[in-house]
């Protein structure tokens, strides 16, 4: 897959990716070939070790992401590390992601109750 774009101020979304290993917060946004990104709006997971919920649960409950019976099955089929990037990762800027061998869009999900913006003060006269 190749230009997958976030637009600038993007608010509210989730993307999951398959990643070849595990992988640093860090070494995603060279992954994914994006600009940096802020890690600390950057999930990595091993579906394995989620013990009964899942990945689908993890999006669900964490995330409050709303899923379709047939999105949550795909989830939950998935093996290996995956990343889980909220739009806030990319800081408010806009980003073309052209991602190296072995990684891979699941999907892109909303996240409703995802925490609003960063504001930088204003100064005035």
């Amino acid at each position: 897959m190749a230009g997958l774009t976030i637009p600038a101020f993007e608010h509210g979304k989730l993307r999951v990716f398959t990643l070849p290993s595990a992988l640093t917060a860090d070494q995603i946004a060279h992954a994914l070939g994006a600009p940096a990104m802020d890690s600390n709006d950057i999930q990595i997971v091993d579906p394995a070790a989620l013990d009964g919920i899942g990945l689908s649960g993890l999006l669900m409950e964490g995330y409050d992401a709303p899923l379709t019976k047939a999105e949550a099955t795909e989830l939950d089929a998935v093996a290996g590390p995956v990343a889980i990037i909220r739009s806030s990762a990319f800081e408010g800027r806009a980003a073309t992601l052209a991602p190296r061998t072995g990684v891979s869009l699941i999907g892109i999900y909303d996240e409703p109750s995802a925490p609003p913006p960063k504001f930088t003060a204003l100064d005035s006269d």
